[in-house]
């Protein structure tokens, strides 16, 4: 039990103790009276530790000591904070340990991946952040396509966590992920604005989907299950979306640097030309 815990099941038990001592007076024995005090002492102990534990714990993670783990929580989806926290309540119930909460978190970010995944970053509207995190995450995700395809889903789509040997990551490598996404939680706790269209320069959006037509399986292409992440897809799916991602990275990186931004924005946007792929 942690020194939470400890100190709200105290202050509880000292509630009872008062409310009993208040009734104490009514009885005429003192044996009696020295009963109901304790009686009430463990009411107020059972209480706390039954109904007042669980809520003090989780309001304590967001408003007594908020951290980027408890705000990314609130910020994936802001309306379904008192469900979210009615499950994170729950977890602590039926555990007793923060850590059931920490498991009950995550898979609230994996059920809202949509709003929790590092394409936010080559979505933001930012002149410098979806370049270097594009070329972040270009090596990245090849690495990754290469050794797991689904396990590469479940970490660029932000539906898993998958470990850096499940990956295929060094310890470079996962230093880098780590980082990005990281990036990509302080980028959706403080909500900057997606990016609009960009002006045209350079080759536009039909020169990428021409180089995605020759150089790889358009079939296999599924912008959906980029787009919209989701924990249940067919694992043919993830493989799918993997490869796409994979695509459309490998792509870009042909054009000249000075094109990136503009080539990230249609890529990445639901704007993309969707002759190439899947409809959105």
């Amino acid at each position: 039990m942690d020194k939470l815990a400890i100190a709200t099941v105290i202050v509880c038990a000292v509630l009872g103790g008062v409310a009993g001592w208040g009734l104490a007076p009514r009885i005429t024995w003192v044996s009696a009276q020295a009963v109901v005090i304790l009686a009430a002492i463990a009411a107020g102990a059972g209480a706390g530790w039954q109904w007042a534990l669980p809520w003090v714990e989780e309001e304590w993670i967001f408003r007594a000591e908020p951290t980027p783990a408890s705000q990314i929580l609130l910020a994936v989806d802001p309306a379904g904070a008192p469900a979210m926290k009615q499950r994170l309540r729950r977890a602590y119930a039926n555990d007793r340990s923060q850590a059931a909460m920490a498991v009950e978190g995550a898979k609230w970010l994996e059920e809202h991946a949509e709003a929790n995944n590092v394409l936010v970053l080559l979505r933001v509207a930012d002149n410098t952040m979806p370049v270097r995190t594009y070329e972040q995450l270009y090596p990245l995700v090849k690495v990754a396509y290469e050794h797991d395809p689904i396990a590469c889903y479940h970490w660029f789509s932000g539906t898993g966590h998958p470990t850096a040997e499940q990956l295929g990551f060094s310890s470079d490598q996962f230093a880098i992920a780590r980082a990005v996404v990281e990036r990509m939680r302080a980028v959706v706790i403080t909500r900057l604005p997606a990016a609009l269209p960009l002006p045209d320069v350079g080759p536009g959006p039909q020169t990428l989907a021409r180089q995605l037509r020759a150089n790889w399986q358009v079939g296999r292409f599924d912008l959906d299950a980029v787009d919209h992440p989701r924990m249940d897809l067919p694992d043919e799916r993830k493989a799918n979306g993997c490869y796409t991602m994979n695509a459309i990275l490998s792509e870009i990186q042909r054009f000249d640097p000075k094109y990136r931004r503009y080539m990230i924005n249609n890529a990445f946007t639901p704007k993309l030309n969707p002759e190439f792929a899947a409809p959105r």
